[in-house]
C-alpha cells in the first residue's frame, strides 16, 4: 500500500478539539509491516487499485496495529510521520460495530485483513454500506474477499457502538485508525493508590519481622 487515500471532510470533526488545544508535541507514527499480509483490491470512488490490509508499527515508540482511513495520501513503511493528533472519527459508531463484529478474525490471514480494510473504506466513503454499488464500490465481480467484506457490512446492525475507535489525523500525512491508543492505560484512582501504598507498607513490615535478631 504505497499509495493510500485521503478525502476527509466531516470525518476529522472529532479531532478538531484536540487541534484547537494547540498541542505542539510532534507525535510520531511509523508503520513497519503488514499485520497479516495484504491483497490487491480495486475500488472507486475515489479510484484506487492497490494493496489493502492492516498494519503494525509504533506510535511514539509503543507497538500499535492500525488501518488506513483515507485513500488520497501516501504512506510507506519505515518512514516516521509526525504532527499527528489523536481524535475520534465522526463515523465511530459504525466503525466500532465493525470492530465488535469482525476484528477477532481481521488478522487471520491476508484475505480477512484486506476484507476488513475494504469494510472500513466503505463505511468512510459510502453511507449505503453496499460494496457492490453506490459512490464507493468494488470494480470486481465474484471476488471472495469483497464478498466477505460485504457480509460484515450487512451484519453491522447486530453490534453496538462501544466508542473505542481512535483516529490518528494529520493535515500533511495519511490518516489511520486503531481500536485503542497504545501506551495510554487509565491512571489508577485515589483508592487504588491508597491500597497500593498500604500493601507496600505491609510488605516492609513483614520483611523486617522476618529478619533474624542481632541482639
Amino acid at each position: 500500500m504505497r499509495r493510500v487515500p485521503r478525502k476527509l471532510t466531516s470525518a476529522v470533526a472529532g479531532c478538531a478539539a484536540a487541534l484547537a488545544m494547540g498541542s505542539v508535541q510532534a507525535d510520531v507514527l511509523i508503520g513497519t509491516d503488514w499485520a497479516a499480509g495484504h491483497q490487491t483490491v480495486a475500488v472507486t470512488i475515489p479510484s484506487y487499485g492497490g494493496q489493502a490490509g492492516g498494519f503494525v508499527g509504533t506510535w511514539n515508540g509503543d507497538p500499535i496495529q492500525f488501518w488506513c482511513y483515507e485513500l488520497t495520501q501516501t504512506f510507506a513503511f519505515g518512514t516516521p510521520y509526525t504532527s499527528y493528533s489523536i481524535g475520534t472519527p465522526s463515523n465511530e459508531g459504525l466503525l466500532s460495530a465493525l470492530f465488535q463484529e469482525a476484528y477477532a478474525h481481521a488478522l487471520d490471514d491476508a484475505m480477512h485483513s484486506a476484507a476488513f480494510q475494504l469494510a472500513i473504506w466503505e463505511i468512510l466513503y459510502d453511507p449505503g454500506l453496499d460494496l457492490f454499488s453506490g459512490t464507493f464500490h468494488t470494480t470486481r465481480s465474484g471476488n471472495a474477499t469483497d464478498a466477505l467484506a460485504q457480509s460484515w457490512l450487512a451484519g453491522l446492525g447486530g453490534f453496538a457502538d462501544k466508542g473505542d475507535i481512535i483516529l490518528y489525523h494529520s493535515g500533511d500525512h495519511q490518516d489511520f485508525i486503531s481500536r485503542t491508543p497504545p501506551g495510554q492505560l487509565p491512571e489508577p484512582g485515589p483508592l487504588a493508590l491508597i491500597a497500593a501504598g498500604l500493601a507496600a507498607m505491609l510488605a516492609v513490615v513483614r520483611r523486617r519481622r522476618a529478619l533474624p535478631s542481632r541482639g
